[in-house]
C-alpha cells in the first residue's frame, strides 16, 4: 500500500512539473489556437489570454517597437527576447497592434501583410469629445467575436475641465503637466469582465469582476509598474511597501522614422507574474494616450486622426 501510495506521488509530482514547465519559445508561434477561449475564461481561475506567455517561476523579457509612417496611425510589434534577463539566440516575433486611421480601436494581429488575423481588439467604450471631459477613459480587451475579457480604465488628464483642439490651452496645459509633475502617476484599473464605468458603479455593472492588476504609469515618462490586484495606496500615488510589481515598462530608446514626422519608440517590458499579454495591451494604450494629448498639430476629434481617449 506504502509503494502504492509512493508511485501515485511521484506520478503526481511529475505531472506537475510538467504542468508548471515553460514553453520552447525558439518553437512558438502566436496564433488563434494559442489564445484562451472566452468559453472557457475565468476570472478566479485566470490562465491568461495567452497561456504560454504566462511566466512559470521565471521572467519573461520582451521588447515593444514603434513603427509609424507618415501617412498611416502607429502600429507596435511585440517580440520575445530573452529569459530571467538571457538573451535569446533569436528573438521571437509574436504579433503586430495595428491602430486605425478612422475609427477608436486597435488591433493585434498576426501573419503577413494583408493576410493578417485579428486575435484581440482593444476598443474605446467612453471616450467622450472635446467639450465632454469624462473623468474616466474606458476601455474594453476582446476576442475577434467581441466578447470581453478585461476592461481597462484611467483617469484623464484634466486642463480647465475641457479637451481642446489644434493648440489649444487644454493641450498645453497638459503638456506642461506631463513635464512638470514627477511625482504624480497615471493610474490603470484592470478589471476582469465588461465595466462600462470603469468598475466605479458595481451596481450598474452586473458583468464586472474584481480588479486584476493596477498599473501605475508615470506621469512624467513611460515607465509602468504593474500590481496584483487593487493596490489602493498605490492608485493614491502614495508609496507603500507592501505592494511588489509583477511587471515591468522602461523606456530604452528613440529615433527619427524615414518616412515620418514623428519619432519611434522602443521600450523593454520584463514579467515576472501574471498575464503578460494584458501588460503589452496597457504599454501600447498608455503611449496612443499620451501622443493625443501632446502638442502637436493634430486636432482631438477629426477625420484622418484617431482618438482612443
Amino acid at each position: 500500500m506504502k509503494l502504492l501510495s509512493s508511485l501515485v506521488a511521484l506520478v503526481g509530482a511529475t505531472r506537475v512539473n510538467e504542468l508548471q514547465q515553460a514553453p520552447d519559445l525558439t518553437s512558438f508561434k502566436l496564433s488563434p489556437a494559442a489564445v484562451t477561449q472566452y468559453a472557457t475564461w475565468s476570472a478566479d481561475q485566470s490562465v491568461g489570454l495567452v497561456p504560454d506567455l504566462v511566466p512559470q517561476g521565471e521572467t519573461l523579457n520582451l521588447k515593444l517597437n514603434e513603427h509609424s509612417n507618415f501617412f498611416k496611425t502607429s502600429e507596435y510589434s511585440i517580440s520575445v527576447t530573452g529569459r530571467n534577463d538571457k538573451k535569446l539566440d533569436t528573438p521571437v516575433r509574436l504579433a503586430r497592434f495595428h491602430t486605425y486611421l478612422l475609427g477608436k480601436s486597435t488591433d493585434l494581429r498576426v501573419g503577413k501583410q494583408g493576410q493578417r488575423k485579428r486575435l484581440f481588439r482593444v476598443t474605446s467604450h467612453r471616450h467622450g469629445n472635446a467639450l465632454n471631459n469624462m473623468q474616466d477613459m474606458v476601455f474594453y480587451v476582446k476576442d475577434r467575436k467581441g466578447n470581453v475579457f478585461y476592461t481597462i480604465a484611467r483617469a484623464r488628464v484634466k486642463a480647465f475641465g475641457f479637451r481642446g483642439n489644434f493648440l489649444a490651452l487644454g493641450k498645453i496645459m497638459t503638456h506642461v503637466q506631463r513635464k512638470g509633475m514627477g511625482k504624480k502617476n497615471d493610474i490603470f484599473r484592470i478589471l476582469y469582465g465588461k465595466c462600462p464605468f470603469g468598475g466605479s458603479s458595481f451596481a450598474k455593472e452586473p458583468k464586472c469582476g474584481k480588479m486584476a492588476y493596477t498599473g501605475v504609469a508615470a506621469f512624467n515618462n513611460w515607465a509602468i509598474n504593474w500590481y496584483e490586484g487593487d493596490a489602493k495606496e498605490l492608485r493614491n500615488n502614495k508609496l507603500s511597501d507592501k505592494y511588489e510589481s509583477v511587471a515591468d515598462l522602461a523606456f530604452e530608446k528613440e529615433s527619427w522614422g524615414k518616412a515620418s514626422l514623428h519619432k519611434k519608440q522602443v521600450w523593454q517590458l520584463n514579467v515576472r507574474k501574471g498575464d503578460t499579454m494584458i501588460f503589452v495591451i496597457t504599454a501600447v494604450l498608455n503611449d496612443i494616450i499620451r501622443a493625443q494629448e501632446a502638442v502637436n498639430l493634430k486636432p482631438t476629434h477629426n477625420f484622418f486622426n484617431m482618438d482612443m481617449r
